[in-house]
Formats: C-alpha cells, sequence, structure tokens
C-alpha cells in the first residue's frame, strides 16, 4: 500500500508538474500583449495598420443675377420709366426755361445683384442711343446705376450699338443691394424739339465668368 501510495504520490507530482508547464506556456501564447489590436509583440515595430478613406463633394450654381422686388427670374423687365411729361408753362419763346432734369427708378423697385463668379462681363445698350421721336428727333439722356461701374453716368450716345461692354474682376465684391437707376436730361436738350411721345430701351445684361475650377 505504502509502495502505491507514493508512486501515487509521485505520479501526481509529476502530472502537476507537466501542467504548471502547460500552464506556463499558455501563459506566454495568451499573453493579453499578443492581441492588443492586430498581432503585436511588445518591443516591435511590426504592428499593422489600416486607412480609411473618404472624397466629399459640393456644388453651387453660378449665379449672375438682378432681384428686384419679388422678381427673381433671370430677365426681369421694370416696366416703363417717365423721364419727363412737361407742363406748357414749362415753355417760352426760347423753349425750354426749365432747369436739367434728374429722375430716379421706382423706389418700389429696388435694383439688387448678387454673383457668386470670379468676374462679370456686362454690356449696358441704349437701342436708340437716345430718346427718339417718330420723326427721328433724338434727346440725349444720361444714365447710372449706384453700386455698378462705380455708380458714374454714360451717355445714351455712347449706349447706340454695341454700348458700353466691359469686365469687372473680383465678381464677389461688387454685390449691392437697395440700388436705383439714375437718369438726367440737360435742359439745352429739350429745346426745339417736336412735340409728341420719345422712347428709347435699355437694356444691361450681365454673365457670370469662371476662370478655373468650376463649371
Amino acid at each position: 500500500m505504502k509502495k502505491l501510495l507514493l508512486a501515487s504520490s509521485i505520479g501526481g507530482a509529476v502530472a502537476s508538474v507537466a501542467l504548471l508547464a502547460a500552464m506556463g506556456t499558455a501563459t506566454a501564447l495568451y499573453s493579453p500583449t499578443s492581441f492588443a489590436g492586430g498581432y503585436c509583440n511588445e518591443g516591435r515595430d511590426d504592428c499593422d495598420s489600416s486607412k480609411l478613406t473618404v472624397e466629399l463633394e459640393g456644388t453651387l450654381p453660378c449665379i449672375c443675377r438682378f432681384y428686384v422686388g419679388d422678381m427673381r427670374r433671370r430677365n426681369v423687365d421694370l416696366g416703363t420709366i417717365t423721364l419727363f411729361d412737361l407742363e406748357r408753362n414749362s415753355f417760352s419763346p426760347q423753349g425750354y426755361s426749365g432747369s436739367d432734369i434728374s429722375v430716379q427708378s421706382d423706389s418700389d423697385k429696388k435694383i439688387n445683384f448678387y454673383c457668386n463668379a470670379d468676374s462679370v462681363d456686362y454690356s449696358l445698350t441704349s437701342e436708340n442711343g437716345g430718346l427718339e421721336h417718330s420723326s427721328g428727333d433724338l434727346i440725349v439722356y444720361e444714365v447710372g446705376l449706384s453700386g455698378f461701374m462705380g455708380g458714374s453716368k454714360i451717355s445714351s450716345q455712347a449706349l447706340a450699338g454695341a454700348g458700353q461692354v466691359g469686365t469687372l474682376n473680383d465678381a464677389q465684391n461688387i454685390a449691392f443691394t437697395e440700388s436705383q437707376l439714375e437718369f438726367s436730361v440737360a435742359a439745352g436738350q429739350l429745346s426745339g424739339k417736336k412735340a409728341g411721345t420719345y422712347t428709347d430701351t435699355l437694356t444691361l445684361e450681365v454673365t457670370g465668368v469662371i476662370l478655373g475650377g468650376g463649371s
């Protein structure tokens, strides 16, 4: 019996040593530092890496447009602006006896302009080069738009044919609001002209230009 017990004790000791050895090996294989995100051994620089890439995009439309009141169409018609409707007592044997005439477009039709292009090509044209009578008589006037082209006035004669054309650079900085067309007629233009109605059609056209990086 003693031999059996001794043998069992020795066997148990051998089994215990084998178990401890196996546990030691397992500890080495499953150390927490071995699986800290991919395969990585402490003190080594061969841990794997991963990268996620996404491209983002957004598009703004190119806009160069006049806005008048609730009119948000591409083309805006201001209707008819009367520059003068003179009374008989404004005349004498020497002709028109009044002073120069200055008129602004309707205050309830303020002109606003917005552009997000790099520059603006513009043209300002007068169909007749002035207010024209059916007989061919012409009354020259000057016109300007505050906030546009420096707000300076231009003679209608200079706007005939191809008109006034040009480019305004840095378009984003020429947006304006609450602007009005300004007209003036020199007194001397109103003498020696036939009675009747004089008309003209004035057109201001703007086109946004993108220099690069858009369409």
